[in-house]
């Protein structure tokens, strides 16, 4: 496992392991509160973008707020039946495009999504070496060719 290999690493450098757990803490809770603060600082550029009233931002960042808070209890019931790393991989995995975790096979999938019909066509030179595309992702994805 990775914590037992920079564990063994850092114990070499005479470095408490601890050390990197209260450096992973601070950048997720750096992270997090830049994220929860971020909406805040972007009320007056959104009700000038889109003309929507300050008070109405404010009051669904309040919203938002509330709903946090409201969730803490059921979380840690959650926490304390299934697991931390349990309940956390589910919540990432709602969170997520698709509602799936991202994994390989998803990644796959997407390459195969936008890959771009090709065929042979004349170089230059009137070999056939060069290929061009023939039409968009989603024309190729949908089986159609306007060319």
């Amino acid at each position: 496992m990775l914590a037992n290999l920079l564990a063994k690493r850092l114990a070499r450098a005479n470095i408490h392991y601890g050390w990197v757990v209260a450096g992973v803490a601070f950048l997720t809770m750096l992270a997090t509160s830049g994220a929860v603060g971020l909406p805040g600082a972007l009320i007056l550029p959104l009700a000038k973008e889109f003309g929507w009233d300050v008070g109405g931002i404010s009051s669904a960042l309040a919203v938002r707020l509330v709903l946090f808070g409201l969730m803490g209890p059921f979380s840690a019931a959650l926490i304390e039946r299934y697991g931390v790393r349990n309940v956390v991989l589910t919540a990432v995995a709602s969170v997520s495009p698709n509602g799936r975790r991202p994994t390989s096979a998803g990644r796959s999938r997407m390459k195969s999504r936008t890959r771009i019909a090709t065929m042979p066509s004349p170089a230059i030179d009137g070999s056939s070496a060069a290929r061009q595309p023939t039409c968009s992702t989603s024309q190729a994805a949908s089986g159609r060719n306007t060319s």
